[in-house]
């Protein structure tokens, strides 16, 4: 069931600490990401656009440009109603205030804030260009150069996208992390353009019906011979909205109907985005809400005893922290744990970490893997792949497509190599999220997302064979 994100949580040692989020507000519901991939912190995104609604009409420019009195004064009115949250009446009095005046470029503005604001994109995306075409110059509508740049951006339209990041640094925006970020994404598009040049022999096909029968289904991973299918899934309404794990066997060719992995590991609550060793043996998965945790997600381990798993256990202080881990990754043997935190000490908000397990059974304290991997964006979905030298993750800070892209990196002595690209069309200008990659190297699966703004409709599961010159390029596929 939907859960409330405001309650105390239990810690191991039964002490309690505050769980981060809104009263009444489902943590597992509409996300364009999972609720085990995402930190509680983005509970508080309704919080911030809040914030930014009130603080809308003193970052709006004070001098307007219309010689209607009439429009004018609607514009001023728009203020207090932005204030008083009243974003309806704000909107109407803006639409008048442009449709007596059309070039009202503040009035067009300000509607593109409102707007984007409540999340209404391409009304958003309207009134900027609105805002521009009459003013194109002019710095007080600095922002809305780069708010058009990432929208075109995020659309694959790579040209256009330049075209208002190269506008946007023509104004000299004030802050050195505003010029950054713009030539980041001018890199990007020159990167994307002259990778869909070169695109690889892919093509995907969805699993069948019997396994992507939920709203969403995502972080597949496999038993080194193939033969089980592991995921989280959940639907979007009804009895199945909290995010469990199901497991699916090939019979005959074909996947049986998936079934709940155990009752002893799904619950109530949100359990998924799991990982399973070499033999089939050991599981590690991430749970939000309701067992005892040191945080808001936390990683468990369950061993397979017969034909049933054992009760889990929260895997400690060491792996887990007051802050958010998920997204496990095991090597082959069990004994190398790759995962994602967004705890002190990374390079980026969420980076990747590793832990060794040690001769008294012990997971020792883990480590960065390093600014070679992790950047000061975001790096998620770490997978191990079984000839325990590959590995392959999702980053939004090194140079894609776009959003998140997957890469790989070799472990070699001393560090791990400059992290590479899948390439065109893996990656495009969506997010690409994670990857399993089987034993042998030459198949691949995946989650296909579809989403409408900021809300995922539906996320399939998806199969595709790794393309030769992509495999020849790292070590899970001999040649």
């Amino acid at each position: 069931m939907k859960q409330d994100c405001a309650h105390l949580k239990t810690k191991p040692d039964g002490g309690k600490i505050p769980f981060v989020g809104l009263p009444g507000m489902p943590c597992g519901s509409p996300p364009l990401f999972p609720r085990c991939q995402l930190p509680t912190a983005y509970c508080l995104l309704p919080v911030f656009l809040l914030l930014l609604a009130v603080r809308l009409p003193a970052q709006t420019p004070a001098k307007t440009g219309t010689d209607s009195d009439k429009a004018r004064r609607l514009y001023e009115e728009s203020s207090l109603m932005l204030t008083a949250r009243k974003f309806d009446q704000a909107i109407a009095n803006l639409q008048k205030a442009v449709g007596i005046d059309p070039d009202y470029a503040e009035a067009h503005y300000r509607l593109g804030r409102t707007y984007g604001v409540l999340r209404q994109e391409q009304e958003s995306v309207y009134h900027f260009e609105k805002t521009l075409e009459r003013k194109p110059d002019s710095p007080l509508f600095l922002d809305a150069h780069a708010t058009l740049g990432q929208h075109y951006l995020s659309k694959g339209d790579y040209g256009k996208a330049r075209g208002f990041f190269e506008r946007y640094l023509a104004l000299k925006p004030p802050k050195p992390s505003q010029v950054a970020s713009a030539q980041k994404s001018i890199a990007t598009c020159d990167y994307a353009e002259k990778g869909k040049q070169q695109p690889l022999a892919y093509q995907s096909k969805p699993l069948p019906r019997t396994v992507n029968g939920f709203t969403l289904q995502y972080f597949p991973v496999l038993t080194v011979d193939q033969q089980t299918l592991i995921y989280t899934a959940r639907n979007l309404t009804g009895p199945q909205n909290d995010e469990n794990i199901y497991v699916s066997y090939r019979k005959g060719g074909d996947w049986t109907e998936p079934v709940p992995i155990s009752d002893r590991i799904n619950t109530a609550e949100n359990e998924g985005t799991c990982t399973i060793s070499a033999d089939g043996r050991t599981l590690v998965f991430t749970s939000c809400q309701g067992r005892q945790s040191f945080g808001s997600c936390d990683l468990f381990v369950s061993y397979k005893v017969g034909s049933d798993w054992s009760e889990p256990t929260n895997m400690g202080s060491k792996i887990n922290t007051y802050s958010w881990e998920s997204q496990p990754s095991l090597s082959a043997d069990g004994r190398t744990l790759y995962f994602v935190s967004d705890r002190r000490g990374g390079y980026g908000q969420r980076d990747i970490w590793v832990s060794k397990l040690g001769n008294d059974g012990q997971w020792g304290m883990p480590a960065n893997l390093g600014k070679v991997v992790n950047t000061p964006d975001d790096d998620l979905s770490p997978f191990i792949h079984a000839n325990n030298q590959t590995l392959f993750f999702s980053s939004q800070g090194h140079l894609g497509f776009g959003g998140f892209d997957l890469f790989f990196t070799e472990n070699r002595p001393g560090d791990w190599t400059t992290p590479e690209n899948l390439g065109y069309p893996i990656n495009t200008h969506e997010d690409q999220v994670s990857l399993f990659v089987t034993a042998d190297g030459q198949k691949a699966y995946y989650s296909l997302e579809v989403a409408d703004g900021s809300r995922r409709v539906s996320a399939v599961l998806h199969e595709f064979d790794i393309p030769l010159p992509l495999a020849r390029k790292y070590s899970g596929m001999s040649t």
